[in-house]
């Protein structure tokens, strides 16, 4: 089939973010046999208006999304974080080919009103949304005659090419932000990332950390950012809150996907998918710091876990399985295979 696909594809930023879901996405139907054509809306926005002021190109941005629909006459437009094409575009292309299908994906949190609302607005326009918090948040979302599924976020070989678990070591523990003043919730506490990082310091001396967007470091991107996972024995994925379920960033998927040792609250529930020996449960702060340690001590099981815990995760969430599985929900295909993670629709 013919696929519009919608999302940030970061031209302006010269693909320092080359590893987002949309492209992984992309990657994952193109393999499958279907003919992608990738729009990155913010891009668009900035060549249609004057000095590249993304605002000002928003209206010139869905007519060529129109334009390309026409010519095109996809089967599917997909939207990632689409914010720049409004609904009323999206009931336009969908006037002008009734069959087609039009879904949305979104990988932010369910517990952040901003993205709630981002979501919402697409909602009686599309056929399916799929967002990366399973369970009951997703009911939030819940709109008659539409499709709100889990999606898990995706890992690409082509993309996550880390091999950490057999590479040589700088760091001992990885954790960036790109925000130093966003919070994270920490032993009951909601702190922001420098006051995190002054606890990881104080609590592991012996470690190397390495803690990019932290304490006035830049962050990094590109090749910069897969290196550095994988130069790092242990990564740490550590969301806002840890109790939805099954949400974690697509940072998670970085670490695991590249070879490196990731620690998870069991919180989350990711326990239900991986085993013990796959990635580094913990339950309290407590027991974060005691296995940091442990591993750090053990770097030859730090290495066994990790390897498993890689190749679970590429087993699992393969950009084509993924893209796959996308496909049978938007379409309300009987699924192909029994996927491990959540597939029931609200």
């Amino acid at each position: 089939m013919k696929i519009v696909n919608v999302g940030n594809f970061d031209y302006k930023g010269g693909l320092k973010i080359f590893f987002h879901t949309a492209r992984k996405l992309s990657h994952g139907l193109a393999r499958l046999g279907h003919a992608v054509f990738d729009v990155s809306d913010r891009d668009l926005a900035r060549q249609e208006a004057l000095f590249g002021a993304r605002k000002l190109g928003v209206g010139g941005a869905n007519r060529l999304l129109l334009d390309i629909c026409r010519n095109v006459e996809p089967d599917l437009v997909l939207l990632g974080h689409a914010d720049v094409i409004r609904p009323g575009t999206l009931a336009e292309v969908r006037r002008m080919r009734p069959s087609v299908r039009i879904a949305q994906w979104n990988y932010d949190a369910l517990y952040l009103p901003d993205n709630i609302r981002r979501i919402a607005a697409k909602l009686d326009v599309v056929d399916a949304t799929l967002v990366t918090t399973a369970g009951a948040p997703m009911a939030a979302l819940s709109r008659p005659g539409r499709i709100v599924a889990y999606m898990p976020n995706p890992v690409d070989a082509a993309m996550e090419t880390g091999r950490s678990f057999a590479a040589e070591h700088e760091h001992d523990l990885f954790f960036g932000m790109r925000n130093p003043r966003n919070v994270r919730r920490w032993d009951g506490e909601r702190i922001t990332g420098d006051e995190l990082a002054r606890r990881l310091r104080d609590a592991l001396p012996g470690l190397r950390l390495y803690l990019p967007g932290l304490e006035g470091a830049p962050p990094v991107y590109g090749m910069d950012y897969v290196r550095a996972i994988e130069r790092s024995l242990m990564g740490l994925s550590l969301s806002q809150e840890s109790d939805q379920p099954l949400y974690a960033s697509d940072r998670m998927a970085h670490l695991t996907a590249n070879g490196t040792l990731t620690f998870v609250d069991r919180a989350t529930g990711f326990d239900t998918l991986y085993r013990d020996d796959e990635l580094a449960f913990y339950a309290s702060v407590p027991e974060l710091i005691e296995k940091l340690r442990h591993y750090h001590r053990h770097p030859m099981e730090a290495r066994a876990v990790a390897e498993r815990g890689w190749a679970r995760t590429h087993a699992m969430f393969d950009s084509r399985r993924v893209a796959r599985y996308l496909l049978e929900q938007v379409f309300r295909e009987p699924l192909s295979e029994g996927y491990e993670w959540p597939t029931e629709t609200v």
